[in-house]
């Protein structure tokens, strides 16, 4: 600095400066000369020169300990006064005292934080409890480290007493407080950006929940709460006050059980209503489920129930996965099937629950590669999804097979004991006792054998056994379940085959005092640079097929060592061919040669050799690190892992320093590295310190894994520092984790030439470029997280728009959009016609195909309305691949639409007697009568109020691209209570398809039902249609009572359709025929219901000891005939009941006669 020639200026300036500093005192105020704040202790003050004169500006400033009194402060200060008088005409000095410090300049200093040369004085009398005294002062001086940023007046004092106790050390850390001026405005800076950024945010996420409700209120189903279809209802919408009260502000004694996404509590509604109310927790703090909470249902209570509770509560539950897999009309995975997800009403009768982890498998994929959630319970989940990710709708039939296990067993799947009290899982357990021939032993001891045949309870165990089995391809699928359990004709169960089962292997460690992060312990080792194992750790599960692992094992391995072999340190490879995938990594410390890096990855390959688990395994060493896995996660994030009790360790030395600084010292050295590491190109350090009161030197590293980010860098390194400090004094020490390693040591295990400058990367910055380039990062991060948010939810919103036509509910059409999709219901859309409107083809404007049925108001108006909303709530409602899905609807004025799938191949009757008459082969058939049989059985016995469709008949069964069938027209439905065996109304529906007591005598049931699905299989086999009569023969019957005719006389092969080739399937073929008449027989009470018939289908005919008896039939002359055709009174009925009949069949069949095909008519009895 060069000094000014003009001392009066000078002078004058530093008097000013003086005299307002002095006047000030320690109160706050404002500076007359340089208009400043002042504060109690703290001034500032400045003088401007005239610029010709000066050329400059002369600026001082003054500060004080807090602690010192004002008097002491104006001592100190005159005293500082006198000192710097001595400087004469310099342009700048300054002194400091212990109790204050001066100091001034010719320019502007207030903001500037340049780092000078440090004056460092230490005193020549040592403590002489120094071991106790050093580790006091440094813990307190780290602390003043951390405090004193961040206090408002960056200005702490404390204190440390001794261990011993008999002496205390004080502190203090002050900074001069014109620095929080440049910070304080940094600071605002960023403040102010992170605060508006997240008001961005928050206005944005405001915006797209308001998008959101709108959307749903828009689309809003219809209020389902009126009329016969009250049961019918869609979930309704409660408000949290209502919950609240309803469980008693969520009581503890309300609370059914807990899990990992939330608990289950029970709640009355105001109407009485009891239900169960989920509570879901949108964070879950915990991977771990509360097992005594979750395994009540069948575990903890099987105990009390019977053989035949047991067998319903395993046929309810796997009737439902079929329903799932294979009948809704997508496939949905559950996921997360276990004995807490399977609930029992009154009747003990199970209903799958909690449906949080579904998801959608389609039509064109054979299973999903997806992430396997952590949260599900692995002893329940097959082991291809554990392993390799590869999930299926088979994964939740190896979840079934563990849980007919536990209801037969009584016993959990996690663990149990054989008779040699090895502790082993229940799947093991059961397979062990299969490969012997007395899996029976299995069974609950507490069940009574007089319960069960022996042969049932076998036969029910192999099926479990079949399920879990191993390929995925061997495991049958939960239709096929429902057919093995139902047939009681099975005397012999397909073969089974042995899964891999689940085996737990741990490497032993070398060394044996392992020590979790802020203990320490000392071990035994002196060893450097060696190939020895550290910790060494090998998985649970093993691979689906040994071979395949071990060669993309080998393949991964080779890859990373040639890798490494090019000189660099850090190499990944991967293999996956033919499944069980090999994802590896190593790691070299950066000091080592690359032969040694070679020789320690092979150190390390040999070491993992033995560990056969496919989900996998790592070795750590003093030169490097290796691992592989069956999934890639862990190369970004290291701390995903599939094992337990993988924790960070610290490792101390045994041997303590002589030295007195020696642990101030290497504190010192580590601080460093803990803040240098984070920040270097490839997350490692090597740096070395002399210890103040020796020439010993200590060498310390610091390495993360090179491919992950910096935030969980500096987290691995932040632990490893508190670790390795807390083994000070020792001479050694190490820290593991699965993301990072650091070392020190007295002993030198790299070269001083090898050591990295850090130096740059501990400095501050007083350059402004750093702030700006923050604020403009910050805006540009906040900018690129609203676009990747955009993104993501508008590729959510992608899949869920392609998901939503799967499971979303029916949406409200307006108007004029269903109008333009129909080219203005335009002639050349029309799809056909009914007794109440037209169908018409649509193309909506996301260009899919649909098919819209519109309503004709003007006939039969209030029947038309009541139809409509009749098919609207139950269509919307029901949902079965084999049962026509409602898209939407629309009610606006006169006009009532239903939006509904478009099937391209129109409806059967045109393939049996239509224009595509003869274009069905036998399997398409059958396919056809089975799809049509599985959507009334679901209608019937599946959905949980019991659903009579009224109008089965060919015309209203439609055919997709696949020729697979829907049923459709719902308007007719009706329900039957549970309590009641039939209903008693009045008729309608189409003659001819329609059960005599129905269309004579007004009784409705379900087998009302199967007599039309019966006559419909006469159809689909002979290609005619139910009213044409046979003209063959002088008899002219009609198409029931001829194919009656030739099953008496043991000949109806000769009523399949000539057009039909049934070459090799003409036994199957008569079967089903039987199956047909078995439908039509009267009284209804020997037809079978659907599932006993969709039991039936797959394999022909099962009779038993039922004979066929024949219905009511009505001939060409329209007389009743009731059982076998014999003459006079067949029926035995009085003759007035035999009058009226035949008087009521002569009303039908003349209405027959003026019936146009396919339309309903209605009779009033």
């Amino acid at each position: 600095m060069k000094p000014l020639d003009n001392s009066t200026w000078w002078s004058w300036g530093l008097t000013i400066f003086l005299v307002v500093i002095t006047t000030a005192g320690p109160v706050g105020g404002r500076d007359a000369a340089g208009g400043r704040w002042l504060s109690a202790h703290f001034a500032a003050a400045g003088r401007m020169g005239d610029a010709a004169v000066l050329g400059a500006e002369q600026d001082q400033d003054f500060n004080w300990e807090g602690y010192v009194s004002k008097a002491d402060c104006v001592a100190c200060f005159d005293y500082a006064i006198i000192q710097l008088r001595d400087c004469g005409f310099a342009n700048g000095a300054y002194v400091f005292f212990d109790d204050c410090d001066i100091r001034y300049e010719n320019y502007n200093f207030y903001t500037e934080s340049k780092v000078r040369t440090a004056n460092l004085q230490c005193n020549n009398q040592s403590s002489t409890q120094q071991p106790d005294f050093k580790k006091t002062a440094n813990m307190l001086l780290s602390d003043l480290r951390i405090v004193v940023p961040r206090t408002s007046n960056f200005y702490a004092a404390s204190t440390r007493d001794l261990a011993s106790g008999k002496a205390t050390v004080y502190a203090i850390g002050q900074c001069n407080l014109n620095i929080s001026q440049r910070d304080s405005s940094k600071k605002r800076a960023i403040i102010g950006g992170v605060v508006g950024g997240l008001c961005f945010l928050f206005l944005l996420l405001a915006f797209f929940l308001w998008r959101l409700v709108t959307k749903n209120s828009s689309s809003s189903q219809l209020d389902k709460s009126t009329g016969s279809t009250a049961l019918l209802q869609g979930p309704a919408r409660y408000g949290y006050d209502d919950l609240r009260k309803a469980t008693n502000n969520f009581s503890n004694q309300n609370r059914l059980g807990g899990g990992v996404f939330g608990e289950l509590y029970k709640g009355t509604l105001k109407n009485g209503d009891i239900v169960a109310i989920k509570k879901t927790s949108m964070i879950s703090t915990s991977g771990k489920i509360n097992i005594n909470d979750e395994l009540k249902i069948i575990c903890d209570k099987s105990r009390n129930l019977s053989w035949k509770q047991r067998y319903e509560i395993i046929y309810g539950t796997t009737r439902g996965l079929a329903y799932l897999h294979e009948q809704y009309h997508v496939t949905i995975i559950h996921r997360d099937i276990k004995p807490s997800n399977i609930l029992l009403d009154n009747d003990l009768q199970p209903k799958i629950a909690d449906f949080g982890m579904i998801r959608l498998l389609p039509e064109d994929k054979t299973h999903l590669s997806t992430k396997f959630p952590r949260s599900l319970e692995s002893a329940y989940v097959a082991p291809e999804y554990t392993i390799h990710g590869q999930l299926s709708e088979k994964v939740d039939t190896y979840s079934f097979g563990i849980v007919v296990l536990e209801i037969i067993s009584g016993k959990r799947c996690h663990n149990t004991k054989d008779e040699e009290s090895v502790n082993q899982s229940l799947l093991d357990h059961a397979w062990n006792l299969y490969d012997i021939g007395e899996h029976l032993k299995i069974l609950d001891d507490t069940l009574d054998p007089s319960e069960y045949e022996a042969e049932e309870a076998k036969k029910m165990i192999e099926i479990a056994l079949m399920c879990t089995q191993s390929p995925v391809s061997t495991r049958p699928g939960m239709s096929e379940v429902v057919t093995l359990i139902s047939d009681k004709s099975l005397d012999q169960m397909p073969p089974v085959s042995y899964p891999p089962l689940s085996r737990f292997h741990l490497i032993s460690l070398n060394y044996t005092n392992v020590l979790s992060v802020g203990t320490s312990q000392p071990i035994n080792t002196t060893e450097n640079n060696t190939n020895t194992p550290i910790r060494s750790l090998c998985g649970r599960n093993p691979p689906i097929i040994l071979s395949n692992f071990i060669n993309n094992r080998n393949s991964t391995f080779a890859e990373i060592r040639r890798q490494l072999s090019n000189g660099i340190f850090y190499a990944r490879a991967k293999s996956l061919s033919e499944g069980d995938s090999v994802f590896g990594l190593g790691q070299c410390r950066n000091y080592i040669s690359t032969a040694q890096c070679v020789a320690c990855f092979d150190a390390g390959v040999a070491a993992l050799a033995s560990c056969l688990t496919g989900n996998g395994a790592y070795v750590f060493f003093d030169n490097c690190f290796v691992r592989y896995a069956n999934y890639d996660d862990f190369y970004n994030n290291p701390d995903v892992v599939e094992d337990v009790g993988v924790t960070p360790l610290g490792i101390c030395g045994n041997e303590s320093a002589s030295q007195p600084t020696f642990g101030q010292d290497v504190n010192r050295l580590l601080s460093d590295i803990r803040d240098a590491t984070p920040k270097t190109s490839n997350f490692y350090v090597a740096s070395t310190t002399q210890i103040t009161s020796d020439n010993a030197t200590v060498y310390a590293i610091a390495q993360c894994v090179e491919n992950i980010n910096k935030g969980i860098c500096r987290n691995c390194i932040n632990m490893a520092y508190n670790s390795l400090s807390n083994c000070l004094p020792n001479t050694e020490a190490r820290f593991i984790n699965m993301g990072c390693f650091a070392r020190y040591s007295v002993t030198p295990f790299f070269n001083d030439n090898q050591t990295i400058d850090i130096t740059n990367y501990l400095k501050g910055n007083s350059s402004k470029v750093p702030v700006i380039a923050g604020a403009i990062g910050g805006a540009v991060l906040i900018i690129i997280i609203v676009l990747c948010l955009l993104f993501r939810r508008w590729k959510k919103s992608k899949k869920t728009e392609e998901d939503s036509l799967e499971l979303k509910g029916a949406i409200n059409y307006n108007y004029e959009e269903l109008q333009l999709a129909t080219n203005n219901f335009s002639e050349e859309n029309i799809l056909g016609k009914g007794g109440f409107g037209q169908v018409f083809k649509a193309i909506l404007q996301d260009n899919n195909i649909v098919a819209v049925k519109k309503i004709i108001v003007d006939y039969a108006r209030a029947k038309a309305k009541e139809e409509f909303e009749n098919e609207v709530k139950l269509i919307s409602n029901v949902h079965h691949r084999n049962l026509l899905r409602l898209l939407g609807w629309s009610s606006d004025g006169s006009n009532l639409f239903l939006v509904l799938e478009y099937m391209s191949n129109g409806s059967l009757d045109r393939f049996l007697w239509g224009a595509k008459r003869g274009t069905l082969n036998w399997k398409q058939r059958y396919d056809i009568i089975f799809g049509i049989a599985r959507g009334l059985a679901h209608l019937h016995n599946e959905f949980h109020v019991k659903i009579i469709h009224r109008d089965i008949k060919s015309s209203n069964i439609l055919l997709d691209h696949d020729l697979q069938p829907k049923i459709a027209d719902f308007g007719l439905a009706r329900f039957q209570p549970e309590d009641i065996s039939h209903i008693s109304t009045k008729f309608a529906g189409t003659l001819g398809y329609t059960a005599p007591e129905y269309a004579l005598q007004g009784i409705l049931s379900d087998k009302v039902d199967t007599y039309s699905f019966g006559i419909v299989i006469l159809e689909i086999i002979s290609g005619r249609r139910c009213s044409d009569m046979n003209s063959d023969k002088p008899s002219m019957d009609y198409l029931l009572e001829h194919a009656w005719k030739l099953y008496e006389n043991a000949k109806h092969v000769m009523f399949i359709d000539e057009t039909l080739d049934v070459k090799g399937h003409e036994q199957h073929v008569m079967q089903i025929i039987e199956i047909a008449l078995l439908c039509t027989q009267s009284p209804a009470s020997k037809r079978p219901t659907m599932s006993e018939v969709v039991t039936m289908l797959p394999n022909g005919l099962s009779l038993g000891k039922r004979q066929l008896t024949r219905p009511t039939l009505i001939d060409h002359n329209r007389r009743v005939h009731v059982g076998s055709p014999k003459k006079g009174n067949d029926s035995q009925m009085p003759k007035e009941l035999d009058a009226k009949l035949k008087l009521q069949s002569v009303e039908v069949y003349d209405k027959v006669d003026k019936m146009e095909k396919g339309m309903n008519v209605e009779m009033h009895s």
